[in-house]
């Protein structure tokens, strides 16, 4: 749905997905994506940080997210050391890289 460009009927899959199983971070980090996409940053950063605190903020793509997530409402402290975290578990990663450095100036 979400390739296919249907970002409503996405969420709302996400949606019962999350009631059958509220710890899939896979529909949480997802749903953040859609919901960036739809520029409502803060139920985004909602979602993506209960994946990861499930995840133990252990992961560098969900970090990205929410660094762009900040980025995008102007807390760039929050969001550079949102990168920062990211960059520590994927040192590779060029538009994170990037994004850090942009933040950075």
């Amino acid at each position: 749905l979400r390739r296919a460009g249907n970002l409503e009927a996405a969420a709302q899959h996400f949606e019962w997905a999350l009631a059958l199983n509220p710890s899939c971070t896979t529909c949480l980090k997802d749903w953040a994506e859609i919901l960036h996409i739809q520029k409502q940053y803060a139920t985004a950063e909602e979602k993506i940080r209960t994946a990861l605190e499930l995840l133990e903020y252990k992961d560098s793509d969900a970090l990205f997210t929410l660094g762009m997530l900040l980025s995008e409402q102007g807390r760039d402290k929050e969001c550079i050391a949102a990168y920062r975290q990211s960059l520590a578990l994927n040192q590779e990663d060029a538009e994170l890289l990037y994004n850090l450095g942009v933040k950075i100036g």
